[in-house]
């Protein structure tokens, strides 16, 4: 059998979180996926005050070849107007160097526009970043409810899944994919072996399925358009999850998963039904 220590292959990452507390110059409404305004923000802060690690970390790669060293992440559950935010910045550059160039770079470049929501982004509260260390549940689980906080989107050939057709074979082997080129690019290299992933899964029995499409959307500066980031939300409720499955759904919690993920797509959270 191939491998599938998670734990392993998270080990080699040096991933850091910081949760910042973004200022806004009045009340301004924060979407759902406000962290997507807030990325797009950061690269064109970034792309003034220092192009060189926007091009080894933030885009890094020809045609997506390399992941991002990075993701925003949404700590808030609903639309609402507010002076501020919080939000989840994580990093798995080795030596930690974007996250110090994103304080640089929007401590040059504030007071910015929000988006279209005319407020003002004032400036972010990066207090010192904490490590993580990704530890193995150390046994299946019988019923597993799985939650897509934010829109998952996921290819499926020219297409993408949707609600009726997302399975959790694609869904393992995306992550397995998403862990394999974190590690060769800012890892130890380690790999996972999809082909066991995806066969558990097949076999893993669905309760329940409530599930839908969220369609949001952000305005690219540098585009001038508007990039789509709809995907498939709400709970997938599936019996007889392994061990492995359910460490790489954990996992997935922390790295996201399918397109969009540095906007704060495709973030994963398991739990016991309730």
């Amino acid at each position: 059998m191939g491998n599938m220590d998670v734990a392993a292959a998270a080990a080699g990452l040096r991933i850091r979180f910081v949760t910042g507390h973004a200022r806004f110059d009045r009340p301004t409404p924060i979407r759902r996926l406000a962290t997507a305004t807030l990325r797009g923000l950061c690269g064109t802060a970034l792309l003034n005050s220092d192009p060189a690690t926007l091009e080894r970390l933030f885009k890094p790669g020809a045609h997506g070849s390399q992941p991002p060293a990075f993701l925003f992440q949404p700590l808030h559950r609903s639309f609402h107007f507010c002076d501020q935010f919080t939000f989840r910045l994580v990093t798995w550059d080795p030596l930690d160097e974007l996250r110090p160039a994103f304080q640089k770079a929007i401590e040059n470049y504030a007071p910015a526009p929000f988006g279209t929501s005319g407020a003002y982004l004032l400036g972010i509260e990066w207090p010192l970043p904490q490590s993580f260390a990704f530890e193995s549940a150390g046994f299946g689980s019988p019923c597993l409810d799985i939650q897509f906080v934010t829109p998952l989107r996921l290819a499926h050939g020219k297409h993408w899944f949707g609600p009726d057709t997302l399975s959790l074979s694609p869904l393992a082997n995306c992550l397995v994919q998403r862990v394999n080129q974190l590690s060769e690019f800012y890892g130890n290299g380690r790999q996972l072996d999809p082909y066991p992933f995806c066969q558990h899964a097949g076999i893993c029995r669905e309760i329940k399925r409530d599930l839908r499409v969220a369609c949001p959307r952000r305005q690219s500066s540098t585009q001038d358009t508007y990039i789509n980031l709809a995907g498939i939300t709400g709970h997938w409720m599936l019996a007889g999850v392994e061990r492995p499955l359910v460490d790489l759904l954990a996992l997935g919690a922390v790295i996201h998963a399918g397109k969009n993920t540095s906007d704060g797509c495709g973030l994963i959270q398991t739990q016991p039904p309730r």
